[in-house]
Parts: C-alpha cells; structure tokens; sequence
C-alpha cells in the first residue's frame, strides 16, 4: 500500500473506499485511525481504544467491536492478545488486502458491464458497493481550542456521516421503486453519528408515520450490510423508530 500521498497530508484519517465495501465504512474509518498511528516512528499502532473512539466519535465499546472485526479479518495483527488492562499493540498488515480488492475492482471495471449497478436487482442481504471518494473520515479530539479548527473539525464529522448516508441510500433504493423512494426518502436527511448509529430526520411527523412500516425493514437490511444502526425521527424531534440492541 503507497503512503506516500497520504503522509503529505498531517491529520488525515483515511476511509479507504474498497475497505469501506469489504467490511463496512465504520470499520474502514477504524482501520484509517490505526493505519495513522501505524505512520509514527515504531510502525505500531499503540493508542488506547478511548482515543481510537475520541478521533471518530464513536463509544470506547465500538471502537474495540470494530478493532476485533479487523484483526479477524487480517487489515491489523494485534501483537499483544494476552496483555490486560493496558493498550494492545497492533500491526498494520492489510496492504496485500488492499491491492487484491484494488486489483478486483480494476478488473471488475475493465470487463464488459463493470462498474454499474442496477439497482433495482440488489438482492436483499447483498453488500452494496459505496460511491464516494477517499476523504478525511473523522474529527481530531486533540485540537487546540483555535475555533478554526475545531469549525473544520465540525465539517470533517459532518461529511464522515454524509458520505455514510450516501452509502446507505443505495442500500434503500435497492430495496423499494424509484417512485416509492422519492416519495418517503428523497428529503430524508442525516443529522447525527454518535457510536454505531446514525439519526435520520425525515420531513415531517407525518412522513415519520407514513414509513414506518419500511423503516422497520430497512433497518436491519442496513445493519446487516453496512454494520450501522439507524435511527428515524421527525424533523425536530428526538423520538422515532430505530435498529434493536
């Protein structure tokens, strides 16, 4: 995996986008902060799993859930299992990974029909492929109290759950018509990211009601393919209708 590009840009967390496609963007925005410790002097990433969490404004329990998910899946090593009550270490060891999914996407892209989804033919259950760009993934707690920066900080969290929306979109549409998703979900907007779920505002009280029952579908398809909860509400409103757990 080249670092070289991204070494240029100091206070860059990755959210690399085949990653986010082979375990889910929550994931990937994890991987993208170990890969950033990973950069320092020891090649080790050796930070707490309360400054993963602080970084990507997620629980200390996420951040840990999402680790574990990454080691089993081979992106990090941790080279300290037995250690208690202390940081393990990890190793960053998904490069080999990362050009096998970069090489299948090339390939994917050169043959006949690569690269386009029909969307109304997604199964149920299938993961469906993200269409965003690489970007800064997540807030940098550490920040001095320079309001510049923590404005930026603010606008960095707020495109990690846009694009994450993005995503998700893709996984309702597959779901219902075009003319049923413009109807209920077209205005339906993200206003909120904290641990594993993400609040969505929809309209109006009414439309909250009108779709409740295809939230209540929608909600664990999205779970299940991009490995985050969602949480409906009214405009305005704090109480809605949300994933289990």
């Amino acid at each position: 995996m080249s670092t070289s590009v991204l070494r240029k840009g100091p206070g860059f967390t990755p959210v690399i986008d085949v990653v986010a496609e082979d375990v889910g963007f929550v994931t990937a925005a994890v991987y993208g902060v170990h890969w950033r410790y990973c950069q320092m002097h020891d090649g080790v990433s050796r930070a707490a799993m309360n400054r993963i969490a602080a970084r990507l404004g997620i629980s200390v329990k996420t951040a840990r859930r999402h680790t574990q998910k990454l080691c089993e899946r081979g992106y990090l090593e941790d080279l300290t299992p037995e250690l208690t009550h202390r940081p393990h270490i990890y190793c960053d060891t998904g490069g080999d990974i990362i050009e096998g999914l970069v090489q299948a996407r090339l390939d994917r892209a050169s043959s006949p029909g690569g690269g386009k989804l029909d969307l109304a033919s997604v199964p149920l259950g299938q993961r469906v492929p993200p269409r965003w760009t690489e970007g800064p993934g997540g807030l940098d707690r550490e920040s001095t109290k320079d309001s510049s920066k923590i404005e930026e900080g603010k606008k960095s969290e707020k495109r990690l759950f846009t694009d994450l929306w993005l995503m998700i979109t893709r996984v309702i549409q597959g779901m219902m018509t075009r003319a049923m998703y413009e109807a209920h979900y077209w205005n339906a907007e993200p206003v909120r990211f904290e641990g594993d779920v993400l609040t969505v505002a929809m309209p109006s009280p009414s439309s909250l009601a009108a779709t409740q029952r295809l939230n209540r579908l929608i909600i664990p398809a999205v779970e299940k393919q991009c490995d985050v909860r969602l949480l409906f509400v009214a405009e305005g409103c704090d109480a809605g209708v949300r994933g289990s757990g």
